[in-house]
């Protein structure tokens, strides 16, 4: 199933049996019956979340999923028409068969062919005083996204849905906490959609080019002994070499100590430094302050700055295959990318987190991509209690059934080279983190930081000259959000 190549994401689901149809625009796949193919890890002696949640009867009423994604061949949020033999596949369609058949209800999902697209029929319909869905799936950070939604009222707050449990391992904790203002919550993230494992920022490293470039540096050992720091990653920048002597370094040809993604702009900046222990905004639970322009902040950029030492680059999308192809030791990506392009690879890699400020911080923290179609909102114009209590089934089933056969067959023994890359996918997905800056860039302040990263700009000064934007911004997206 190619969607399991994209982007993982740290929640967990397993659905029992289902059966659909289409898989063009607007496909429409249903849950079918499970029969007996399956058990469940939940069936057990103790005490379940379905035992909680108690018995419901939806007398065969469709709970409908819209998949709001630019790459629906790519996520494994929902499952093919059928079983296809897939471990991952074939568990969602498990997942929402058993879901199904407990309480007598049609998991459906709409697919759209791009994220814009998918939310415009939400609103559309919404607006019409037609409901299109039940449940929307998609990203959060751009404005035909789940914020749209959000601000405009059209998805329910989820802290008022009692059967939704924000605080059990099968929601993520970090982003209900980060991504709650005023009381209010619109969308979340968790084993509801498995494709958010693929969400995570992280570096890898090619092994063969370590010891190779660096035989006495254990990078494993930099990082359980918390010594992976940007000044660590800059040493390796010093590798860097135009092998053709044309004055330029370009992905396609040249070697690199180091090699990212700097056509991301502000969201690859702002990865970096949130690795290094700075908020983007800070969130006092029902207003939002952005203030980038701090000595902190200074000092954290400008130890990026080292890693692209004014690189003349005009290839830079090529840089995943120089990586592939033995050309760089370190390169900056996503989770999805390793499960997408590394996983052929002749050269054994190493997976990590991405480096900290220096070794006083406690944590790694690694931002998730609010780009990946990892964010799950409840349309307020449905039985908002009644999908909250199906969301809760589903993800509570996907924590047992679903989460296993993405987090600890495909990451980690799949995409995981060694032991120990399998310990450092632990450390990266406890120190996810996200906030409302990542999803909004208010006034264009990711952007300020990009350009003083890659291209060497002033940051006080330019962050100085959108302070007024981003205010204004913060205030009117407040407003919608807490007005609702």
């Amino acid at each position: 199933m190619k969607r399991i190549i994209c982007f993982l994401i740290a929640a967990q689901m397993l659905l029992l049996a289902a059966c659909g149809s289409g898989d063009e625009t607007g496909k429409e796949t249903t849950a079918g019956n499970a029969g007996d193919e399956t058990t469940s890890s939940t069936e057990s002696t103790e005490k379940t979340r379905f035992d909680e949640l108690g018995a419901k009867d939806f007398g065969g009423r469709d709970i409908v999923i819209m998949e709001a994604t630019d790459y629906p061949s790519d996520t494994m949020n929902f499952y093919d028409s059928e079983k296809n033999g897939d471990t991952i596949n074939d568990a969602i369609y498990a997942r929402d068969a058993k879901i199904g058949d407990m309480y007598k209800a049609n998991i459906k999902y709409l697919v759209s062919t791009s994220s814009p697209d998918g939310i415009q029929q939400v609103l559309n319909g919404y607006l019409a005083g037609d409901k299109v869905c039940d449940i929307v799936y998609g990203v959060a950070a751009s404005d035909d996204a789940l914020r749209n939604l959000a601000v405009q009222g059209m998805l329910a707050n989820l802290n008022d849905i009692s059967y939704l449990s924000f605080d059990k391992p099968w929601w993520s904790n970090f982003a209900h906490d980060n991504l709650t203002l005023g009381g209010k919550t619109y969308f979340a993230t968790g084993d509801i959609m498995p494709h958010a494992y693929t969400a995570p920022i992280v570096m890898t490293g090619n092994l063969a080019l370590l010891e190779k470039y660096a035989p006495d540096e254990d990078i494993y050992e930099l990082v359980t002994s918390g010594n992976w720091t940007i000044d660590k990653l800059v040493e390796f920048a010093q590798f860097n070499e135009d092998l053709d002597g044309d004055g330029k370094l370009h992905t396609g040809h040249d070697f690199f100590g180091y090699v990212g993604d700097s056509t991301g702009g502000g969201l690859v900046a702002a990865a970096f430094v949130t690795s290094a222990g700075v908020d983007l905004c800070e969130n006092n639970g029902d207003s939002l302050t952005v203030s980038l322009d701090n000595e902190k902040t200074v000092d954290v950029v400008t130890k990026l700055s080292k890693l692209m030492p004014n690189e003349k680059m005009d290839d830079r999308r090529e840089y995943i295959s120089t990586f592939t192809d033995g050309r760089a030791i370190f390169i900056q990506a996503y989770m999805g990318d390793i499960a997408t392009y590394m996983r052929d690879m002749n050269d054994d890699y190493l997976i990590l987190p991405m480096p900290k400020y220096d070794t006083e911080q406690e944590h790694y923290r690694s931002m998730m991509n609010a780009w990946g179609t990892c964010f799950m909102g409840i349309m307020s114009n449905t039985d908002v209690d009644d999908v909250g209590f199906i969301a809760e089934a589903l993800a509570y089933e996907s924590y047992n059934s679903v989460r296993p056969e993405v987090y600890d067959k495909l990451l980690k023994l799949k995409l995981a080279r060694d032991d120990r890359s399998t310990n450092m996918i632990d450390t990266i997905f406890d120190g996810l983190t996200i906030d409302f800056n990542a999803l909004c860039d208010f006034g264009g302040t990711l952007s300020v930081l990009a350009n003083s990263i890659y291209k060497g700009q002033p940051l006080a000064s330019n962050m100085a000259k959108k302070q007024a934007a981003a205010d204004e911004a913060i205030a009117k997206f407040v407003e919608g959000w807490t007005q609702n």
